[in-house]
């Protein structure tokens, strides 16, 4: 059933006339029309300048023969301050991050979005704009380690703090410093300025829970973290959403590499730039930053929390060699 709040709600806003509508979770309703055509309404946290832009650069992408995403129409409902987004329902399950055929096909997908999204027609107002971002991002996730491990800052006398990062303090701030040179091995400055000529779309967030199996082909969803930046990021988040849930085996990581490389090149350069943010402690960095904005009673829980991760990422430095491994097969 669904309210009749609601359906007069999306008529006003979309001329549909719903009949049935579930919530997914909040802000995320699947609709069914009169005519038994599916939709998927999503609340969108973000300014008509940057919803524009989302729409206008994936319609772009559209336009270079990439289709397999779900996007549509945005409106404001009566009654409601923010925006929403009618996006067809996709018929398909979630990729597990244990099939590694799924994983393949996924990267390819994502391989031949960023490719159709290589043009500078996307530089456009409202671009969320993370070209040349990574250094600062970086370090400031080293400061705030450093403020952690010294126990200084937000962290003055964070005692549960303190004893969950004290048997790994040496490691992550040599696994920090390793990240930065990864950068510089790339050489990531001209990397940058490479994206910036030819223009360089990225979707910020394309974990295996962002794509959809569909017959057609895996499909993207979720284009609220849409950016402009280099692809090696949208293959970090995948490849790190997976590792996680595989005890890093490199055999997923490259199904990954390889499905992607299926539909567009891979460069050694490339896989610098993914042991860089795979070596900087990017989740427990995280964690600090949530911690440092809670009272010091509250810190039990992201202590246990930051534990739990350092101890799933004890094989990441073997990961990263498995990685330079590959390297070498790539030009």
């Amino acid at each position: 059933m669904v309210s009749e709040r609601l359906r007069s709600q999306v008529l006003q806003a979309f001329n549909i006339d719903v009949r049935l509508a579930r919530t997914v979770k909040s802000g995320v309703y699947h609709l069914v029309d009169g005519r038994d055509r599916q939709y998927c309404l999503k609340r969108m946290a973000y300014s008509r300048a940057q919803l524009r832009w989302m729409g206008r650069a994936l319609g772009i992408v559209r336009g270079r023969g990439f289709a397999q995403f779900a996007w549509g129409p945005v409106a404001r409902l009566p009654g409601h301050e923010t925006l929403y987004v009618l996006t067809p329902w996709l018929q398909g399950s979630t990729p597990s991050p244990s099939d590694r055929g799924a994983l393949a096909a996924c990267a390819a997908a994502l391989a031949k979005f960023h490719r159709a999204g290589r043009t500078r027609r996307i530089v456009q107002p409202g671009a969320k704009q993370e070209l040349g971002q990574w250094p600062v991002f970086f370090q400031s996730g080293r400061e705030i380690l450093k403020q952690a491990i010294a126990g200084s800052g937000p962290f003055r006398h964070s005692s549960a703090l303190s004893a969950a990062l004290g048997p790994y303090k040496d490691d992550l701030l040599e696994r920090t410093s390793k990240a930065f040179q990864r950068l510089t091995a790339a050489d990531y400055p001209s990397l940058v300025r490479a994206a910036r000529a030819t223009g360089s779309l990225c979707h910020g967030d394309s974990g295996p829970a962002n794509f959809v199996l569909t017959k057609s082909g895996p499909h993207l969803i979720d284009f609220e973290t849409l950016r402009i930046d280099l692809p090696v990021y949208d293959l970090f988040r995948m490849i790190r959403l997976t590792g996680k849930n595989t005890d890093w085996d490199f055999s997923f990581t490259r199904a990954i590499l390889d499905g992607y490389r299926h539909a567009s090149p891979l460069r050694r350069a490339d896989c610098d730039l993914l042991a860089g943010w795979m070596l900087l402690p990017y989740k427990s960095v995280k964690i600090l930053r949530r911690a440092a904005r809670t009272p010091l009673d509250e810190h039990r829980a992201p202590a246990l929390k930051l534990e739990r991760v350092l101890r799933r990422e004890a094989q990441i430095r073997q990961w990263v060699m498995e990685l330079d491994h590959y390297a070498h097969e790539l030009r």
